[in-house]
């Protein structure tokens, strides 16, 4: 662990560099709620989350997209199933995670589609969701550049509908 940072550098890395409290940690060798323990007792305030998604938009597209296409190529077909769910079920959340919700009862489909972005490259979660009313729900969620850019394809117009109020993932 590197010595405790001052109040003028941990806004350095914060505010002038964007880096998150995350990066912040692994500089320091230190948990990230220690980093957001010394930013509260510094009085730093935190980034709104509109900004910080802006951040991490921009640190995503300076990853290679040579990468993402590499990853994609291996299975072409990914990007049919990504493009058939999305006209079903499933959304790309404004922070850019793809995410799939259905009923428990459905548990052997969602696990085979885990299976087959995982061959891709991509990192998924499936997380059980029990509701008052209505059988448990599973989902399923990825987290991964492309989504981003798939995002902008499937709302092109999203601040027309944000202006409007309307709701959608």
């Amino acid at each position: 662990m590197r010595k405790k940072p001052s109040k003028e550098e941990l806004e350095f890395y914060y505010w002038v560099l964007g880096y998150s409290t995350w990066k912040i940690a692994e500089i320091f060798g230190v948990r990230q709620k220690i980093v957001q323990y010394w930013m509260d007792k510094y009085g730093i305030p935190r980034r709104p989350r509109d900004l910080a998604v802006s951040i991490a938009s921009a640190a995503i597209s300076a990853l290679k997209l040579e990468e993402i296409a590499e990853s994609i190529q291996r299975r072409p077909e990914i990007l049919e199933i990504i493009d058939g769910l999305l006209l079903s079920d499933a959304c790309i959340e404004k922070v850019g995670r793809f995410s799939l919700e259905i009923i428990e009862d459905h548990t052997d489909w969602i696990y085979w589609l885990r299976d087959q972005f995982e061959l891709v490259g991509f990192r998924c979660s499936i997380t059980r969701r029990t509701q008052k009313i209505g059988k448990p729900r599973i989902r399923l969620r990825i987290a991964h550049p492309l989504f981003k850019i798939e995002r902008e394809r499937w709302y092109p117009h999203e601040q027309i509908f944000d202006q409007m109020s309307i709701k959608y993932c």
